[in-house]
């Protein structure tokens, strides 16, 4: 008894997503896409805008460093490995 009723459960649901679906898909679909859209042009907007409010005139250029002044794992970010070694081909 309780797995026909779990199996009319599912089947009134499919009909009911179907049904409302067919009606009101498309409103729904543009909703999304404007949502969507909104999000989009808030984090361009975002990414666009400095955060600490400066701005920058043309013909100036800025660098911005990732590096933190101190790192997490205590090594010295500066720290030399070794030195580059230029080789010659010889024929």
């Amino acid at each position: 008894m309780k797995l026909l009723q779990a199996i009319l459960i599912i089947i009134g649901v499919y009909l009911a997503v179907r049904l409302i679906l067919k009606h009101y898909g498309k409103s729904i679909l543009s909703w999304a896409g404007k949502k969507a859209m909104q999000r989009v042009q808030k984090q361009f907007n975002q990414r666009q805008t400095p955060a600490d409010g400066s701005t920058i005139k043309d013909g100036e250029t800025e660098l911005k460093s990732k590096r933190s002044h101190s790192s997490p794992s205590g090594k010295n970010p500066n720290k030399t490995v070794g030195e580059y070694v230029d080789y010659e081909e010889i024929d």
